[in-house]
Formats: structure tokens, sequence, C-alpha cells
């Protein structure tokens, strides 16, 4: 389809325009489904005004395949009110690149919405012929193929359909189609009688036909060419083809009435009787007059033989007679049920009527419509009807699923015919069906129903006794199957097009809700960033200006979370969220997520547990950054509508493994305020909370749910809610992620000799003792453990100073920082470090501990891999290790270094030369790509570094970055993007323009220090 840049719409006009749509639609369907003779154009033409007019449509077109290039011939076209032809042979689409590429994207069931101010050239020259302004194709696809298309121009306004409308436009289209077909229908019916009356006329026995006034209504052309008269004459003037009296001395005239209303009296009359041409010829006549139902009436076929031939061919004329009749019959049985499945009504109920008659048509027991499940593979009757004294059938007794698929295929062939099922004696049929034996039913004919190629079900004519079935009466159901295919097909689109009306109702006040939400949302921490800005410069007050940037501070970082959580639910609609999988820490990454959080679970006072099954791989292979996404807006929700004192517990665990991809079980419990049955229906959906006032009391944009339930599907998993009002909520998802090469051994620092390491752990519970025994065993170092401070210091008296002590803050007898002031007091002791653990805040206990002699703090629960990093930090061989320390002493860190700042917003460059202000660069500042290369030319040599903006007037960071690797030759310049734009093809295009890493706005002071570190320092190394 085209693509096109989408202005902003009103969503007041859009709403109103979108109901005049869906009215006329309705409209629309009220006017196709109740006609009836009225001719094709004029139903169509009133049928189309209204809704051309609510969607500003200048022409209609109905388009089907005729097989030639490019294989579309217009069948209808509707212009400014008028129709301007109905035929399949007319106005085939010219042979033209523009309408050749536009139709191979149809046949793949994709539409066009194309609007001629963007389109290339050769498009719109093409659409200029016409006067086309905008325009959209939408195919048409009938049993799996593809049928046609159907076209709705504009004339007057270049545009683009509305995206929230196209679902609507669709409809129009299908409705369209759908009445050409059916005009197509009846003109085969109107073919088939006329084939009747071929047939009739090409008897070679005469035929005429007398209704119950005893008036002579018909003939064919056999008696006519006998008498050698016309018809009119014949049929006015009957009784004169006959001599005023028989041979037996009756009136000619009395005799022929009287043995016509023997025949009425369901009599089959056979006489012999003399005719006479209009030439005055005596021709002996064999007459036989039988009596058929016809248009819920009687009437007489008289049939006219040369007695010489009468006897030969008495039999023949009966089996005629019966065919004839039993044809007409099933002609208006047919007609009957077809004119009732396209009336308007409930379809329910026009489908059962339709199997009513069908039933008593064939004086069956019961008549079903069997539908096919391939979900669970099962059967259901979807409708029945069913003879005075037969309970209706409530289990399927049909046969199994298997016997159905096995008897017709599921999907429509080229033939587009398969031959029904029939059995006229149940107890006979082959091993295949052995499951009828069990039905109550002797004989039946399955026709298979084909909903838009596909098996929906079997139509099902049953009868309890053996029946012996004519061909002409399975053909008879298979075509009544077919019928009922297309009312089938009618009720669900007209479901769909009423669940979507609903969906679009629904959604548009969800968005009006979110819309006002998000005015909440965002105007909260703007007026408190312009409100503290204003606090801040006007107070002389030191202290009260860091108060009020604080203040800011918070505010920008809620706001900017705000417009992620945005962004990320803007990426799932345009179905751009795509995972980045790399192979990384699990418990590294729970860290840093319980760090995030733990802030504001010390504010409520609350107690947050983690648990990790030691079965969850401890390397993984994922995208770590969305799986923490998910965790943190669970544990974020968690803390949020858990009271003060309440409990939080975080469990994950290994669900199953399978070729090397762990399912992975993630548990968030809390002791919140709890969810009803009725609000967990709503809460997984966007732009929508648990309840309307949620945002008010608590706060948060409603996307966060929707965005994990997209990222957990994308990994592969499910997430659902366990919960009940005023009992707290347990979140549980699942993702499958592949096991990860390397192990904990490997997180171990190269120089560490584990053979001579010592490690001793203290603490009161036995859980935390065992679990860092487990740990350092894991990676080969030998950990003692003990109970409480006293039996520590007695296993240190006893073994010897440890290199490095793992102690607990609290514990009975002796707490740790007793036993770290007299560790510290020790000879050895010096060099020994001791890591104080806790659940506490470190800034509660730093000064005490600090004193005591403590050299570092992990905070609970313990992670495998913290400790692990903790023990290399204390070695000195972790790289990260380094960072804090040039974090702790920026002055002076880059001196004899030079950047340079390329942005052409003079704030953005005023805080990025604020923020390096300490740092000893030297930077240069150029505002748009193209200062940037001359400055780089002119000094080849000086620059060490380039801070790159994406977005710029002249040239841009793209092209100038293209520009210094090719045409300077820079290729080992450091160039870092800074851009606003994180979706994954953003990213991208900058490493695919020459770019070695990015930045993203709003600018992190720490994000700008690690890519100075990672390209100016450590790239030394």
């Amino acid at each position: 389809m085209f693509q096109a840049y989408r202005t902003p719409v009103d969503a007041g006009a859009f709403a109103e325009r979108r109901n005049a749509i869906v009215d006329a639609l309705n409209k629309m369907v009220e006017i196709i489904t109740a006609y009836n003779e009225d001719a094709f154009e004029k139903v169509m033409t009133e049928a189309l005004s209204p809704v051309a007019e609510a969607a500003r449509l200048d022409r209609v077109a109905v388009y089907r395949s005729v097989g030639s290039s490019p294989g579309l011939g217009q069948a209808y076209a509707w212009y400014k009110g008028e129709p301007s032809g109905q035929n399949g042979e007319a106005a085939v689409l010219p042979d033209h690149p523009s309408v050749n590429r536009w139709v191979e994207t149809l046949k793949k069931g994709e539409y066009i919405n194309g609007n001629a101010g963007d389109m290339n050239g050769e498009d719109a020259d093409f659409c200029a012929l016409f006067g086309i302004k905008a325009i959209l194709f939408v195919p048409v696809f009938t049993f799996g193929k593809f049928w046609g298309v159907v076209t709705m121009e504009d004339h007057t306004d270049c545009r683009y359909f509305d995206e929230g409308c196209l679902d609507l436009m669709h409809s129009v289209a299908r409705l369209c189609a759908n009445a050409f077909i059916r005009a197509e229908t009846e003109h085969k019916v109107t073919e088939v009688n006329q084939y009747n009356l071929a047939i009739l006329n090409a008897s070679p026995i005469g035929i005429t036909i007398i209704n119950s006034n005893l008036e002579f209504v018909d003939c064919n052309s056999e008696i006519l060419n006998l008498f050698c008269t016309t018809k009119q004459h014949y049929l006015e003037n009957f009784y004169d083809f006959s001599p005023e009296y028989q041979p037996d001395g009756s009136k000619s005239k009395e005799k022929a009435v009287e043995i016509i209303k023997m025949a009425f009296n369901n009599e089959i009359v056979v006489r012999e009787w003399t005719h006479v041409d209009s030439h005055g010829k005596i021709i002996p006549f064999e007459v036989t007059l039988a009596r058929v139902l016809y248009n819920n009436e009687y009437i007489i076929l008289g049939y006219q033989y040369d007695v010489t031939n009468v006897r030969r061919m008495t039999d023949d004329i009966k089996k005629q007679s019966e065919m004839l009749a039993a044809r007409l019959e099933q002609q208006e049985v047919l007609a009957d049920i077809s004119r009732g499945l396209i009336a308007s009504g409930d379809t329910e109920l026009l489908i059962d009527d339709a199997l009513a008659k069908l039933g008593k048509y064939h004086g069956v027991t019961r008549v079903l419509i069997i539908g096919v499940n391939y979900a669970d593979k099962s059967l259901r009757v979807a409708y029945q009807w069913y003879s005075n004294g037969v309970p209706p059938l409530n289990l399927i007794k049909f046969g199994t699923f298997e016997m159905v698929t096995y008897s017709f295929p599921e999907k429509l062939g080229n033939d587009f015919f398969v031959r029904p099922l029939c059995f006229a004696d149940i107890t006979a049929v082959p091993k295949e069906y052995g499951s009828l034996l069990d039905s109550d039913i002797r004989a039946l004919v399955g026709a298979p129903i084909y909903v838009e190629g596909r098996l929906w079900g079997v139509l099902s004519v049953e009868n309890r006794s053996a029946r012996d079935w004519t061909q002409s009466q399975v053909d008879f159901i298979s075509i009544t199957a077919s019928t009922m295919a297309g009312a089938i097909m009618r009720d669900i689109y007209n479901k769909k097009l009423s669940e979507a009306l609903e969906k679009a109702t629904v959604a548009s006040k969800a968005k009006g809700e979110f819309l006002s939400n998000m005015s909440h949302e965002m105007r909260t921490p703007l007026n408190a960033i312009i409100g503290m800005t204003a606090i801040g410069k006007e107070s002389a007050d030191v202290e009260r200006k860091n108060y009020a940037l604080k203040k800011v501070e918070d505010a920008s970082t809620h706001l900017l979370g705000v417009i992620n959580d945005v962004l990320d639910m803007s990426k799932i609609e345009a179905d751009m969220l795509k995972l980045s999988p790399i192979e990384f820490s699990f418990e590294r990454m729970l860290q840093k997520v319980i760090t995030v959080i733990n802030f504001r679970v010390d504010e409520k006072s609350q107690k947050l547990k983690v648990n990790i099954d030691k079965n969850v791989p401890k390397f993984l292979v994922g995208d770590d950054q969305r799986l923490a996404q998910v965790i943190t807006n669970l544990l974020s929700n968690a803390v949020k509508f858990t009271p003060e004192n309440g409990e939080i517990s975080l469990d994950a665990s290994l669900e199953g493994e399978e070729d090397g991809v762990c399912v992975i079980r993630t548990r968030v419990t809390d002791t919140g305020i709890g969810i009803s049955p009725e609000q967990q229906e709503r809460l997984f959906v966007a732009f929508e909370q648990a309840e309307n006032r949620t945002s008010r009391n608590f706060g948060g944009t409603g996307l966060g749910l929707a965005i994990s339930k997209r990222i957990t599907e994308l990994m592969g998993g499910k997430i659902h809610v366990e919960s009940e009002l005023g009992k707290g909520a347990k979140f549980v998802f699942t993702v499958k992620m592949a096991r990860g090469e390397k192990n904990l051994q490997s997180l171990l620092g190269p120089g560490v000799n584990r053979e001579t390491l010592r490690v001793l752990a203290a603490d009161d519970e036995e859980a935390v003792c065992g679990y860092l025994k487990d740990v350092f065993d894991l990676v080969g170092v030998k950990c003692d453990v003990a109970s409480d401070g006293i039996e520590a210091y007695d296993m240190i008296d006893a073994n010897g100073d440890y290199d490095i002590y793992f102690v607990d803050w609290r514990m009975p007898g002796m707490d740790g920082m007793e036993l770290t002031k007299r560790i510290k007091k020790r000879e050895g002791g010096a060099r020994s470090v001791v890591t104080m653990i806790s659940s506490a805040d470190w800034a509660l206990i730093k000064d005490e501990a600090v004193s005591a002699g403590v050299d570092k703090y992990l905070l609970k629960p313990l992670l495998s891999s913290t400790v692990i990093d903790c023990v290399n930090e204390c070695l000195g061989m972790d790289p990260e290790h380094k960072v804090e320390v040039f974090k702790k002493n920026v002055g002076g860190t880059f001196a004899g270094k030079s950047i340079l700042l390329v942005e052409d917003i003079d704030i953005n460059r005023e805080i990025v030369l604020s923020l390096l202000e300490n740092t000893g660069l030297e930077i240069d500042c150029a505002e748009n790509g193209a200062q940037a290369i001359d400055l780089l030319e002119k000094n080849p040599e000086k620059y060490d570094m380039v801070f790159m903006d994406v977005q710029m007037p002249k040239v841009d960071g793209l092209e100038a970055t293209r520009r210094i690797r090719g045409d300077l030759g820079r290729r080992e310049l450091p160039i870092v993007a800074m851009t606003a734009n994180v979706f994954k093809h953003d990213i991208d295009e900058c490493y695919a323009a020459g770019m070695n890493d990015y930045l993203s706005k709003p600018l992190d002071i720490d994000d700008i220090f690690n890519k100075l570190r990672k390209y100016l320092i450590f790239k030394e190394f």
C-alpha cells in the first residue's frame, strides 16, 4: 500500500465523519439487501449516494478479473450519482506500468490508499488522465481466489482515506462486490428458466400446459408444428383443433373439459383423441394428462402423441413428466430458499426457516448444519430443524472431526466442486465411516459448506429409515449448501462489521480518556518544572535553589518516563517494537532493577523479597533491557498499589527447557489493594487502567502493562494476573530465551587465584550462609561460614586472617560492626576487605560502618553475580571499578584530549559544555554538518572524538559522517551520535552511516562520561 505522512486529525471532526459513514453504510446495507426486482443500476445508485456523500467520493467502480493483462474489466461504475454501465467486458483497464504494479499488490491481498499529490511521476500522470486526486483500491476474493477490485475515487481533494475509517470503506467495497455477484447470480437463474423452456421446446412430443381455471397457458413448439399454427392462436382457440364430435359420439369440447377435470382430481388420464390441424386434416392422438404442483398450485401437463408412437413412448413420457415436475418444484423451492436467505432480518432465523423448507420438501427426519472447530478439532450443531416428534440434537452424532476432514478437503480446490457424502443405509457404510453406526439415523446426504474457500461445516439431511437418494436430490442438496454458505458468509461479515463498529467506539472513547489522562500526566510535571524554576530564579538562598533544582530534576525524570511509555506504545501500534538480544547475566539485570526500585520501597517502609531458583541459568541470550522493563513495570505497580509496611516478592524459576531454549517464569506478588475480575479484563488493554480514577489516585499512563504484554509475547511468552480486591495481586509472566555459554566462573577476574583465596561469611540466617557457600563452590573458591560474630572471630583465631569477609550488620551476640572493628585491629586485618551485607539503607548505617572499618556494602537479597563483582572489585580486577574511580575524580581526567561538538541548538551546546566543564577537555563547536566537515578538513589531527547531532540544517549528522569517513578518509575517528530518535531503525541508520555509538536525548551525564572513557581512555589500554 502507499505509505504517507498523516497530519493530525481533529478528534471531534473525525468521530463525526466516521459516524456519518457508519449511518450511510447501514443505509446501504438496508437498500442492497432489500431490493428485489428493481434495476441493478437504480439500486446501486440509491445505495452508494449516501456513502459517497459521507466519505466524499466522486466515483465508485467494480472491476472483475477477465484474464487479460492487467486482467481487470469494469463490471459496474457509479459517477456522482449516476451509473455508467454494467458490462463485464467493457472498460478494460489499460496495460500501463502503474496499473500492472497496483494489480500485483492487490492480488496479494493488500489494499492501496493513494494521494495523487504524493505519488511518483508515472502514477501521478496516470491518475491525472482521469482527474483522480485520491484513490482507494480494495481487493475482493471469493473462495480464496482473487475475484476483482472495488475502487473509490475523490476527484476534488488530494488526501488519504482516514486510517480510522478504512475498515468502513472495506465494508463498502465488499457490499458493492456482493451486490454485483448477487445480480449476476439472479441473471443466471433467468438463464436457467430459459434453459428449461428450451428443453420444453426441444421435446419431440407435443406438450400443452393447463391451469386450474382450465385456461391453456403454454405449449411447446412441437405441438405447433403438428397443428401448423402459432402459439397465440393455438392457446386462444384450443377447442377448434378438435372436430365437433369424437369417434365415440361425444362432443369434443364437453369431453375435453370432463377429462381435464378428472386429471385435476389427481387421475392420470390416458385417452385416444382425434385432433384436426389448421388445414382440416384429421390426426389420431393418444393424450396423457398429468397433474403436477407448481408455484403452490396444480397444473395439468398434457402430452399429445401421434397414436402410432404412444404405446412405445408411454413409459418415457411418465418419467419425463415426473422429472420435469420435480425440476420445476426443485426450482421453486430453491428460489424460495434463496429469496429467504437474502432478505433482511436475523440471519439465524432465516437459516432455520430455510432448513425447515428443505426438510419438509424432502420429507426427512432432521436437517442440520454442523460447524467445524479447527482449534480443538471438534464439531458443533450450528443450526438444526427436526420433524414433529423428533427431539433436537444437542450432541454431535454425525461422526468425528476426523471423519469430516477425511470426507471433505479443508481448502476448496481449483475445480470449485466437492462431491457430497451420500448413504442410503448406514448399516452398509465403509469402515472409514464406522462412527455413524452409533447414530440414530439410517440414511443421510452430507454436503460441504465452504466459506471463503475453507471448509466451514456440513449440511446434513438425515432420515431415520433407509432411503434411496436420487441424483437430482443429491444435486439439489449440494446446491442448497452453496446457498447456505453465502448466508453464513454474510452473517460473518455483518458480525465483523458490528464488532468493528463497537471496537471503534470503545477505542475512540478509551483514546479520548487516555488523552485527558496524558494531559494530566504531562501538565503535572511541567507545572512543577515551571513553578520550581521560577522559585529557584527568585531565591538567593543556595539551599532553596538546590531544593528547587532537585524538584525540577525529579519532575523532568517523571515526564521523560511518561514520554517513553507513549513512544513505546506508538512503536507497538506501528509494529516497530523490536528485540535486540545479547548474552547477559540474569542476576545482574535483576540487581539493576532492584537498585532502582529499592528507593521507592524504602520510602514506603515496604519489604521486598527476591528468590531466584538455582536452576535458572546464570547467563541467558535475550533482550535484557526489555526484560528489565517488564519487571520494573510490575515492581513499580506493586510498590505503587501496596500500602506502607506491605510486602512484595519477586520469584524467578526455570519452567522448562527444550533444545537449549529456556522458559523463565517470573512472579511478582504484593499485598496491595487488589484488582476485581471486571478490572482485570481491561488491565492489559492500551490506553486503559484498571479503573478511570486510578490515574488520579496513583498516577501513571495506563500503558505499562500493555507494553509489558507485547514484550512478553515478542519473547515467546504470556502474562496474566491473579487477584482479588483487598487481597493483593500476583502477576505472572513467562519468556523464552536461549541458555548462554558463559558461567559464574567467567565472571571471576582472570587474576584471581582460586586455590589461595580465603573467604569467610558470617550471618545468623542459615539460608544466606548456605547461598554464599554455594556461590563460591561454583567458582572454585573455598568459603567458610559462621552463624554469628563470636563464631566467626573464633574461626579467625583458629585459621588465621581471611582475604575477604562478608559480614551481616545485625547478628546476636556480636554484631557486624563489632566484628569488623576486631578484624581491623588484627595484624593482618588491614589487608583484608570487609563487605557488610544488610537489607537496611546504606545511608542509615554508612557513618558507623565506615568508622568501624567496613570497606564495601552489599544490599540484600544477595545475587551471585553481585557477589562475584564484589570479589573482583576487592581484588582490583574489574574495569567497572576503574570507571567508578574516574567518576569520583572527574577533574582533569581528559586533559590533553580534544573533541568536536556538532549541535545546531544553542541550549543543547550550552548543556554539554557545562557538563564537561571540569574534565580538562578542549571543546570546539559546530552548528551543522557543513561546519564540522570544514573544521575537520582544516585541523585533520586535532580532534580525538566527535559528538554529532543527527538532525541539523544544511548537512545533517548522517551525511556529515559519510563525508568524514569517505571524502576526508577519517575512518578511525570515534563519532558518537546524539539523537532523540531511538527506534531501532534510527539507530541502525546511524551505524550504517559510519557512526561508532550513540547517545539518546535528553542527555545523561553518566552516559556522556561512559562514552568519553570508552573512546578516550579504555581504547588505549
